[in-house]
């Protein structure tokens, strides 16, 4: 049985909750922000893997811009005619190297840091084996928590923080 706990790039911090590692833990991350975030708030002390496809869902043209733009989620395939990827293909390059990190883990625990839309379609490939329910949208920092055990993922806790309080 192995955890991995995969997490938004938004800074790192909050308000006392921390997520505790065994020596010999693995990280990786996705490219850009993640990466730019570890390494400002942990001052480059941590050893990490940036890894490719852990990115987010590309958006094509709609890339950078506001949110409100935006379909009613599910996206499904609104994005494929703008250039970026279905919400299929998505799921399906998560699913693919996250089972590879995870073979490769050796049962050892893994912290992998990518983006909310990504990582909330990783989660719905596995939702029949949540066993709890997060919310629809994935908040700044949250935090999804999947046991690893016999080739299925199960999603064991969802943290959202609150960051209305900070100026």
């Amino acid at each position: 049985m192995s955890n991995f706990i995969p997490t938004n790039p938004e800074p790192l911090l909050d308000k006392g909750e921390r997520v505790k590692f065994k020596p010999g833990s693995r990280s990786v991350f996705s490219r850009g922000r993640a990466c730019d975030t570890l390494e400002i708030v942990t001052q480059g002390k941590i050893s990490y893997q940036r890894v490719k496809g852990l990115k987010e869902w590309n958006f094509g043209k709609f890339e950078g811009e506001s949110e409100d733009l935006n379909p009613l989620i599910p996206y499904g395939d609104f994005f494929v005619n703008y250039g970026g990827e279905s919400q299929v293909e998505v799921q399906k390059r998560m699913d693919s190297i996250i089972y590879k990190l995870m073979d490769e883990s050796e049962g050892k625990p893994i912290l992998m840091v990518f983006h909310g839309g990504a990582l909330f379609n990783f989660a719905r490939v596995h939702k029949i084996n949540w066993e709890t329910e997060p919310t629809v949208l994935m908040t700044n920092c949250c935090i999804l928590q999947f046991r690893y055990e016999k080739d299925q993922f199960y999603l064991e806790k969802a943290i959202h923080h609150d960051f209305s309080g900070w100026e």
